[in-house]
């Protein structure tokens, strides 16, 4: 299709208001949008929050039971009453309603001296908690000791929560926060607290979302603790359980379904669509009695990484929650060692209006309006701006908190930060995410999760020998030491404060401290300080307890100022050691600082450590579950394994029992295990690898960034603004979170665990606990109104711009016609008819004007032509003259080489680049008389004809006077040729010159530099020195002034350059550079004139690729290879 103008102005006008049309409606469309998102964001944070809270005092609640049963078994074993524990047991139970149940569960023989098994248990036996029941838990089939709940706390120093698993000896899914207890000082047992999951689920399916949206409560390895809901598996056992009970081909149906995972109302769509009938259908649900426990369809925990294919796939909603958990948690550990929380204070109008102070302190406060501080900047801010501390508390007390937001960076950070910021830049937050360390606690915990028992010892002590744990010394450590001793010493204030008054015998009283963890060897030194009366015992009372008190702030006050003069830097573990036991620390409390002080570097040394001994391991387990046994049961042959229950129950599921009740070890078993097994180290090995990654509050992570040298504007491309514009979220597509650092309690948008829709999803850690929970709100469903509106405007444009489109056809075609006739005048007169006119008839004023524009048009192209005809001639001319004037420049300069191949004691090589036709450089060089050879190179000020010339004119002068005055020297000679320079006027043009006299009898150099380029010295060995010179002004700048000449004795060789050598550019703006020219003389290995000359040029070349020569380039070498070699010298100065 031709492009006529009829057809561009169709395309263009139509064109343009449709692109015009579309950008308006785009833009609406994504204002919208964006206020829709940013309207949801806003109430889902706040719904989400308060949800979560709900939630999490739930969790909060089950987590003070287990501490308070642990306080209260210490009375409860003092009579041994079975009865008096239920009856505990029940009024727990009674009072916390939103518990499933709990449990005190005894060590063997520790309760009953002939029970190995003790553990009562008080429950609902309904888990909507309707009935509650009470049973003793322990048998040869429950052993309770291999159990997660009870061997995990016994294990931990602190309590822990249990993830989601399956409890055979009450048949419920739960979670379970467990604590162990000790009689004197030895561990007794482990009580709990259990949440059944089934009333989590009711819990979260009153959330209500959008249409369709949900809520869902996910652990911190990925398995959903509560769902809508109830997801099924087919398995074999349920083939096997439905034989006999349906027809053959339906059998075969079920063994299509094998292995796959269904929420139940899809399960139960599949199987009518294979035609199971309703009694079918709920016979697989429930089975023939409706008790769920015998149902053929396993219904299951999900875990949340086999929906999303890969875990740690940084875009998966498992990896978002996983993030989410890590953020959380290690704010909350942060936190443990803070005076005051990670807040911002915000001074607004609401503080100023509150606030009764002086005018110009409220000037002051109102410049800080809407800014942000954190506590301690504030008050050091408002401190220097001379604000007392009265007035401080009020202005803090009256600011508007704000939680302070906790950043995570990690690899995704990094990926996000690529072409964003210098390589330089993200290199140096690799090593800050890299710089991570967390304590021996923390790193134990770690080590937990992977599966590890008796490989922690020998991991920590690796560690310590591959210098990966060393304590640092900084304002965190020193905050974290500070805050331990000072609970060290308020508890020993404590059991001082509380002795009650009265008289106490030694023994008594020190057994009292050292109940109370003080050392036995500092004990004594405390009683020294108390009176006995006259019957051995001491006295307490006001006096001596103040006695005390003053004795340990004694002791506490020098501890704290030797912290504080800890200097920044590493410190091994022995040093520190020492300086704590110097104040009677006992071993439990260095024990106890030790291990909450950062110390291990997580860095690709120690993860490639842990993954060695990760897959050392996973071969080792694979060898043993391979190993042939007589083991007639799986849980027996597999028990040393590091499954939990809820994996044990997930590798049962897919067992069948024998006649005699067992799960028989064979082939299929075998190859469940060793899948399970790859699916654990699968998720260990990439949880390793995420535990390259680094946590702050804001606050920190500015002060961090700033210190790495990233400006303000590039902190904010890591940490994000809230609440980005919409012409951000428009233009640049982003989100309200336009940070490349994940931050807590953010929206993410990614596919949902269910159907896979694209949603946007609120997460919200739960602190009491290793739980996420996730708001669902379908996309389609948040723009379904925007959307709607969309749709009717576009069909409105659409009509509109279809009605614009024929009134356009119809004025293009009456525009366009005398066009026509004038384009195929001009496509005539193209082809040279140059005597025709164009005959005007249109009444169109642009197309009548345009046709007498094209006559006149005709008339000044003929004379055009003529003119030009003339003037191309010429410049022809002109350039082949300036091309002869470059053959005959270059004529004049030798290029025959060798130059004098008779002359043996002599090498000489040149060459020369002009940046124009002709140029102002030149060189020239030949023998004064038989023994002395005359050399120069010169470089004119200005380029092409003017400088060609003036070079031409200034080495005539030079060949003459050299010949006139063969006897004299180099100086005398340029001071008479300045001398005929400046008597002339050429239009202020100067010439640098290098001019030397080599005797080729003795090696003698005599020369003169006017004004050139520095040369240098090769000697013979590859040394490199530059040539002294006693410079002088160029020629023809001044007159009169004297030339000084300075004699040197050499004995190998010069190399001479002009300034367009060190000048040179390149693409980048770059210059060559005198010291860049040094190092390639340097780097010449066996010196000829010919190869300094040729390599130089060429790395020149090399240098400059791609960028015009802004200069002449010339370079010559003179090599001496006369058998004398004068390696003295002597300076000769002549005033003439």
């Amino acid at each position: 299709m031709k492009r006529t103008l009829k057809l561009k102005m169709i395309v263009y006008i139509w064109g343009t208001t449709v692109l015009l049309f579309s950008l308006i409606l785009a833009i609406n469309f994504y204002f919208n949008e964006y206020q829709v998102m940013t309207s949801m964001k806003a109430i889902g944070e706040t719904f989400a929050g308060y949800q979560a809270k709900k939630i999490d005092e739930q969790f909060s609640k089950a987590a003070v039971i287990p501490v308070m049963n642990a306080v209260a078994v210490e009375q409860l074993l003092k009579n041994k009453d079975e009865k008096a524990i239920e009856t505990y047991l029940k009024e727990v139970l009674e009072k916390n309603s939103y518990i499933f149940g709990t449990c005190i569960a005894f060590e063997p023989n520790s309760f009953y001296k002939d029970r190995k098994y003790f553990a009562p248990y008080y429950y609902f036996s309904d888990p909507r908690g309707n009935k509650p029941a009470f049973v003793v838990l322990g048998n040869d089939e429950y052993d309770y000791f291999s159990q997660d709940w009870y061997r995990l706390p016994v294990e931990s120093d602190t309590p822990v929560w249990i993830d989601p698993y399956l409890d055979t000896g009450v048949n419920v899914f739960m979670v379970t926060y467990a604590t162990k207890f000790k009689i004197n000082n030895r561990v007794s047992g482990v009580t709990t607290s259990d949440i059944a999951l089934l009333k989590l689920t009711e819990e979260i399916n009153n959330i209500t979302l959008a249409k369709t949206g949900y809520a869902f409560i996910v652990s911190n390895k990925g398995l959903l603790v509560a769902f809508p809901e109830d997801w099924f598996e087919i398995c074999d056992k349920t083939v096997e359980k439905m034989k006999g009970k349906i027809a053959e081909k339906k059998l075969k149906a079920l063994e299509g379904l094998k292995k796959k995972r269904f929420v139940k109302s899809e399960l139960a769509e599949t199987l009518k669509n294979l035609f199971f009938n309703d009694k079918e259908i709920n016979m697989i649900f429930t089975g023939e009695d409706s008790a769920s426990t015998n149902s053929p369809a396993v219904k299951i925990l999900n875990n949340i990484s086999n929906i999303n294919n890969d875990k740690f796939n940084k875009n998966s909603l498992a990896s978002k929650m996983f993030i989410q958990m890590t953020i959380a948690k290690e704010k909350e550990l942060a936190e443990e060692n803070l005076t005051e929380p990670y807040l911002w204070y915000i001074i607004n109008q609401t503080t100023v209006d509150k606030l009764t102070i002086k005018p110009a302190q409220l000037s002051i406060i109102k410049s800080l309006i809407n800014k942000k501080f954190s506590g301690n900047d504030l008050k050091e801010i408002l401190s220097s701006s001379g604000f007392t501390g009265q007035d401080i508390e009020t202005i803090i007390n009256y600011s508007e908190k704000k939680e302070m937001p906790w950043f995570l960076l990690n690899d995704n950070t990094l990926d996000m930060l690529k072409g964003t910021m210098s390589s330089d830049k993200i290199k140096s937050i690799e090593l800050l995410i890299e710089n991570r360390r967390i304590s021996k606690k923390e790193l134990t915990g770690e080590l937990k999760k992977l599966g590890l028992k008796g490989e922690i010892t020998y991991i920590l002590d690796l560690f310590a020998r591959e210098g990966i744990a060393q304590f640092i010394i900084n304002d965190t450590s020193k905050n974290i030491l500070t805050n331990k001793v000072t609970d060290i010493y308020s508890s020993i204030k404590k059991a001082i404060e509380s002795l009650e008054d009265g008289k106490i015998s030694e023994k008594e009283l020190a057994e009292k401290f050292k109940f109370e963890g003080i050392d036995e060897e500092f004990i004594p030194e405390i009683l020294s300080h108390l009176k006995k009366d006259k019957k051995n015992f001491f006295v307490i009372d006001n006096a001596s307890r103040d006695i005390l008190i003053k004795e340990l702030n004694d002791r506490y006050d020098p501890v704290i100022k030797t912290i504080e003069s800890l200097g920044d830097g590493k410190i091994s573990e022995e040093e520190l050691k020492k300086k704590l036991t110097v104040f009677d620390f006992n071993k439990e409390w260095i024990r106890g600082i030790l291990d909450t002080l950062p110390r291990y570097k997580i860095n690709d040394k120690a993860r490639t450590m842990l993954q060695n001994i990760l897959k050392d391991k996973y071969i080792a387990d694979i060898k043993f579950v391979e190993e042939k046994t007589k083991s007639p049961d799986v849980k027996e042959k597999f028990s040393n394994l590091t499954f939990n229950d809820q994996e044990i129950t997930e590798i049962l599921d897919q067992c069948q029992k024998d006649r005699e009740g067992y799960y028989p070890v064979n082939d299929i078993t075998i190859n469940i295990v060793k899948d399970k097994l790859k699916d654990i180290y699968e998720f260990n090995s990439d949880y390793i690898n995420s535990l390259k990654h680094r946590t702050f509050s804001e606050e920190d992570l500015r002060k961090e960034l700033a210190g790495l040298g990233i400006k303000n504007k590039e902190a904010d491309k890591i940490i994000g603004q809230d609440g980005a514009n919409w012409i951000d979220y428009v233009f640049l597509r982003k989100d309200t979170r336009v940070g490349a650092a994940e931050k807590l309690y953010t929206f993410v948008r990614v596919n949902e665990p269910y159907n896979g829709e694209d949603s946007w999803i609120h997460l919200y850690p739960i602190r009491n606990g290793n739980f996420c929970i996730g708001f669902v709100y379908p996309y389609d469903e948040i723009m379904e109104e925007v959307t709607t509106i969309r749709n009717h405007k576009l069909l409105s444009g659409i009509i509109g711009l279809s009605l614009l489109l024929i009134i356009i056809i119809l004025l293009s075609n009456s525009i366009t016609r005398p066009v026509a006739h004038l384009a195929e005048f001009v496509h005539r007169v193209a082809k040279g008819e140059l005597d025709q006119k164009i005959s005007v008839t249109t009444s169109t004023y642009e197309v009548r004007t345009l046709a007498l524009s094209f006559n006149t048009m005709i008339d000044d192209l003929k004379k055009y032509i003529e003119e030009n005809e003339k003037v191309t001639a010429e410049k022809e001319r002109i350039a082949n003259e300036i091309k002869v004037a470059s053959r005959i420049q270059m004529s004049i300069i030798p290029q025959t080489f060798p130059a004098f191949p008779e002359r043996k004691e002599i090498d000489i090589f040149a060459n020369i680049i002009p940046a124009l036709e002709v140029g102002g450089d030149f060189y020239d060089f030949a023998f004064i008389d038989d023994d002395r050879l005359g050399f120069v190179i010169g470089d004119a000020s200005g380029k092409g004809v003017p400088a060609a010339l003036f070079v031409a004119i200034s080495r005539s002068f030079l060949k003459a006077t050299s010949t006139a005055m063969k006897g004299h020297e180099p100086g005398d000679c340029l001071r008479h040729v300045n001398e005929l320079i400046c008597s002339e006027d050429y239009m202020n043009m100067f010439i640098t010159m290098f001019y030397g006299v080599l005797d080729t009898k003795t090696g003698e150099l005599h020369y003169c530099n006017a004004g050139h380029n520095p040369s240098y010295i090769i000697k013979n060995d590859g040394t490199l020195k530059r040539l002294e010179t006693v410079n002088g002004p160029a020629l023809g700048a001044f007159s009169g002034v004297d030339y000084k000449t300075l004699t040197l004795d050499i004995g190998d060789g010069i190399f001479l350059y002009t300034d367009g050598v060190t000048e040179a550019f390149n693409k980048e703006g770059e210059i060559f550079s005198d010291q860049r020219l040094e190092d390639i003389l340097i780097k010449i290995k066996d010196f000829t004139p010919e190869k300094s000359v040729k390599t130089v040029i060429e790395e020149v070349k090399k240098f400059s690729e791609g960028a015009p020569q802004s200069d002449d380039i010339t370079v010559m070498s003179v090599k001496y290879l006369g058998e004398k070699h004068l390696i003295t010298s002597k300076l000769t100065l002549k005033n003439e």
